[in-house]
């Protein structure tokens, strides 16, 4: 289905499936059963951080296939992602305060990787195209494009290498733990059936224990005393951010702050999505347990403030959130799950991407194919309806004043393929040249396809409302 109502159905599936998996997800933790699930994590449900891959394989595909949407493409498809992520987390920010309150801290921390489902592209196919174009000359767009490059790439690799240091040292100071320690560790791998965490080590490096590794993981304690408790509660808490897979979210944390650099709220917004992370693992590992425990727990964290750095997870990474902290740990209070609002979210993500596009500015179409130096014939037209399905052959009555029109139409380069719908004509172009193209016309878009170039299919935007009506008054069908 397309048009709207396809949009509107994706939108809403995707929502619902959201909804669905993670109520089913908080009722396996009401049961204190989510800990055997292998690879539990609320942000499961759409994918686990497929959206930086998404974007690679875009640029590297675009870059070996087609040469004319290598860096255009990509850039485009980069800067609507960026925007959308950056709404997303002001309006974020705005309703942390509310969900925190009122929602599940799991699904809270969950709500932050919401815009991972923008990998989903089948969007184009179902949408109506953009609303809003923001048109620049191909200049604008390359040194956009480089400034743009420079600061994603500096935050990308400042943040890797701070996690390799930090990784380095950690493993240049370490040590075996007690015997003692080792043993409850592995019974407590043994409970949870987890056995992607290759090791447990002491360093005086830390001042609280942590894990790291977004593959295989180590797990660390600072150099000091831990009673029996304590270590079975450290254990807990750092086997839960194994199993939801925190050290990657925390890559994909950096990548988002990396794609929008340029956003203090983006900043802002991924520091209190680690927050959240942290505050989702108290519940779980607190869930059922009793005041002494709390407190217990409470007074864990408060002896173990320290620094999460590099892609880590850590009992408790700094003061700054300490206060409310503790005090969701003493006084959680009851609150929902929080599929309504992820349902929401969602819905909201999928139906507004693309309303907006950017564009880069490619001349006329004439200046691409309707030159003097290369004479043209019009070998076939079709007219189809693209909602009904209807289609009828035609031939062009008038060439000259086709010709003349289709010359003179702008066109603006845009992100991704665009939907056609309603109303089209397919015109097959034949140069004297030799080459062939294909030009598909509807009242949004200019779809061009060269016979001749593999893989060369591109959306154009032709700027000024396309005269379909006029291009059909010179064919006869």
């Amino acid at each position: 289905m397309t048009g709207p109502g396809g949009r509107l159905l994706f939108a809403a599936v995707i929502a619902v499936a959201a909804a669905g998996l993670i109520r089913y997800n908080r009722s396996r933790e009401d049961k204190r059963q989510p800990l055997r699930l292998r690879g539990y994590a609320y942000t499961s449900v759409l994918g686990l951080q497929m959206l930086p891959f998404y974007l690679v394989f875009r640029f590297l595909l675009s870059s070996a296939f087609d040469r004319a949407l290598n860096w255009q493409g990509a850039f485009m498809e980069a800067m609507m992602i960026a925007a959308h992520v950056a709404v997303f987390d002001a309006v974020m920010l705005l309703l942390l305060p509310l969900l925190r309150r009122r929602i599940s801290a799991a699904v809270c921390a969950a709500l932050w990787f919401l815009p991972n489902v923008l990998h989903l592209r089948l969007l184009p196919y179902t949408s109506n195209g953009p609303l809003f174009l923001l048109r620049m000359s191909e200049r604008t767009a390359r040194t956009a494009a480089l400034v743009w490059l420079a600061g994603f790439a500096a935050v990308m690799l400042w943040r890797t290498a701070e996690h390799l240091r930090f990784r380095r040292r950690l493993i240049r100071g370490a040590v075996p733990v007690p015997k003692q320690v080792s043993a409850l560790w592995r019974a407590s791998l043994a409970q949870l059936g987890e056995d992607r965490v290759r090791g447990l080590v002491v360093t005086p490096v830390i001042a609280s224990p942590l894990t790291a590794g977004l593959f295989s993981h180590v797990m660390a304690l600072p150099d000091r005393a831990y009673t029996e408790e304590e270590l079975r509660l450290i254990f807990l808490h750092e086997l839960v951010h194994v199993q939801r897979r925190d050290s990657g979210k925390k890559f994909f944390m950096t990548f988002f702050t990396a794609l929008c650099w340029f956003d203090p709220l983006v900043w802002i917004a991924m520091r209190r999505a680690g927050e959240d992370t942290e505050l989702g693992c108290d519940e779980t590992v607190l869930q059922g347990t009793d005041a002494e425990t709390r407190r217990k727990y409470a007074d864990l964290l408060l002896k173990t403030a320290g620094d999460g750095r590099g892609f880590t997870t850590c009992l408790s990474a700094s003061a700054s959130g300490l206060r409310y902290r503790l005090r969701q740990v003493m006084a959680p209070g009851k609150k929902a799950a929080g599929a309504v609002v992820a349902a929401v979210l969602v819905f909201a993500l999928v139906l507004s991407y693309g309303v907006w596009c950017p564009t880069v500015e490619q001349g006329r179409l004439g200046d691409r194919y309707f030159t003097g130096a290369d004479p043209v014939s019009f070998r076939s037209i079709t007219v189809s309806d693209r909602d009904t399905g209807a289609v009828s052959q035609g031939s062009c009555a008038d060439e000259a004043a086709l010709r003349e029109y289709l010359a003179g139409l702008p066109l603006y380069l845009s992100a991704g393929s665009l939907p056609l719908h309603g109303d089209c004509v397919t015109v097959t172009c034949r140069f004297g040249s030799g080459r062939t193209a294909i030009l598909t016309l509807c009242r949004n878009a200019i779809l061009i396809n060269e016979i001749e170039k593999t893989n060369s299919r591109g959306a154009w935007y032709h700027g000024v409302g396309l005269d379909l009506d006029y291009v059909m008054s010179l064919i006869k069908t």
